[in-house]
């Protein structure tokens, strides 16, 4: 087998285990659906992940990765204005969850049962971001051009504008008779950015 074809059968797997553990939850996902979903047999699977625990966490680990990478980015950028990148920053994390849809569910689910590692992934990365950006913040209000806030509030607030309506959508959806959820997301994250940078804004 040829490193092309390990690569393609590796991600097949990744693939089919990233759905089966958002579906089933990680105490409901079975390794050999998991090797049912990839078109392998379960002996190949335990040949590329030796655990269930093993590939878990690799996936986990790929979307926290994607999320980190993709909003760190965004809010640092040094080629941009302040408010430009938190704009950014919040398109950045909605996105990232329209991608993901099922990811805040599967974290709310699963993170009183075990560490995730999201902790200390987070840590390494937001504590130094939240220190340039209450500098920044700091900066710019002495000047009159932002008002004062507090990061960690203001991060709060992006991130429970931006999940709550992947939680609540697959339930009002339906009740609401909304059939173009692409399109009413998209407008949330208008909104969104809105009234963050409301909060910013003197």
């Amino acid at each position: 087998m040829g490193d092309s074809e390990k690569k393609n059968t590796e991600n097949r797997i990744l693939e089919a285990a990233e759905a089966e553990f958002l579906e089933q939850g990680y105490d409901g996902a079975r390794t050999i659906s998991i090797a049912e979903r990839a078109g392998v047999t379960h002996a190949m699977l335990h040949y590329y992940f030796r655990t269930k625990e093993q590939l878990f966490h690799r996936i986990l680990e790929e979307k926290v990765d994607a999320l980190v990478h993709s909003v760190v980015t965004a809010f640092i950028n040094p080629e941009k204005p302040f408010l430009q990148r938190i704009e950014e920053g919040i398109s950045a994390h909605f996105d990232f969850l329209a991608a993901n849809p099922r990811i805040p569910l599967f974290i709310a689910r699963e993170i009183g049962k075990r560490d995730l590692g999201i902790e200390d992934k987070l840590r390494g990365n937001v504590a130094p971001l939240f220190m340039r950006i209450q500098s920044e913040i700091n900066a710019l209000a002495d000047k009159g051009e932002v008002r004062s806030v507090d990061p960690v509030m203001l991060f709060l607030d992006i991130i429970s504008q931006n999940v709550f309506p992947f939680m609540i959508l697959p339930i009002a959806a339906p009740a609401l008779g909304i059939s173009d959820s692409k399109a009413l997301l998209e407008r949330v994250k208008q909104e969104n950015v809105i009234i963050i940078l409301s909060r910013l804004k003197p």
